[in-house]
């Protein structure tokens, strides 16, 4: 809207009406072009931070797992409000959700001495959890929004969960299988996080399991062959030491 005022009693002809809604026009056409030139910045500049993260990930295959979160955080926080973040990390086999990484205002937490970062089971009505059963994200803009995901049924506040203005959090997932998931919130503004904010942190996300699930299969391929090794090189003793007497047997498995 275009507010024009005087301080004069009909103080505005037809001529100065024809004049401000062509202003007013101008300003619509130029306003519209200037977002759309944004949004084209926002997402090259997102694009951008994908190969890059992709280049890094691609070539840290021998990597820590820590390496790989640490990644995953410098590159959302790139382009995204991260003061607060974490990133969950889901066993199938045990049910089980731990949590590899956290940040709060800015901070890294010490996780083990952090009871509220401890394990949990993924059978919990948190959002955490239902990100993992559902495979798919959470995006909840405004404090409402997050009361009203709340009161859905099945659905439980861990303790010490507080309202929070703005939470985003998404899945990482390995072909049908969701391995874990990162989460960004802002502790005291609304509308912080937005659809755009979604599709990148989902990006991040399916180039950060593929890149966690590569480093798992790397690592046990490596304690696979060293116990292999363990394996023929008793063997090559044993063969080799045809006299052995069992108790130096045993003694030669247990240092192997």
């Amino acid at each position: 809207v275009l507010n024009f005022e005087s301080v004069q009693f009909n103080g505005f002809t037809e001529e100065h009406v024809q004049l401000i809604a062509a202003l007013a026009g101008q300003a619509a056409v130029a306003i519209h072009n200037a977002r759309l030139t944004e949004r084209l910045q926002q997402q090259n500049q997102r694009q951008d931070e994908l190969i890059k993260l992709g280049k890094k990930l691609t070539s840290a295959i021998q990597a820590s797992e820590f390496e790989i979160l640490t990644a995953i955080y410098q590159s959302a926080s790139s382009l995204m409000k991260t003061d607060t973040m974490y990133i969950a990390l889901y066993d199938e086999q045990t049910q089980g959700v731990r949590f590899g990484l956290v940040y709060e205002h800015g901070m890294a937490v010490d996780i083990a001495n952090t009871p509220k970062w401890h394990p949990r089971k993924v059978n919990q009505g948190g959002r955490t959890e239902w990100i993992i059963r559902e495979k798919k994200p959470i995006l909840l803009k405004t404090r409402e929004e997050f009361k009203n995901w709340y009161s859905e049924p099945r659905r439980t506040k861990h303790s010490g969960t507080t309202i929070e203005p703005s939470w985003l959090g998404v899945p990482m997932i390995v072909g049908d299988k969701a391995i874990g998931v990162i989460a960004v919130h802002h502790d005291t503004q609304e509308f912080v996080y937005h659809d755009a904010d979604r599709d990148f942190l989902l990006s991040i996300a399916n180039q950060a399991a593929i890149a966690l699930e590569n480093a798992h299969l790397y690592q046990t391929g490596e304690i696979i062959n060293h116990r292999l090794n363990a394996l023929i090189q008793i063997a090559q003793y044993i063969t080799a030491g045809i006299n052995l007497e069992e108790s130096d047997v045993l003694e030669l498995i247990y240092h192997q």
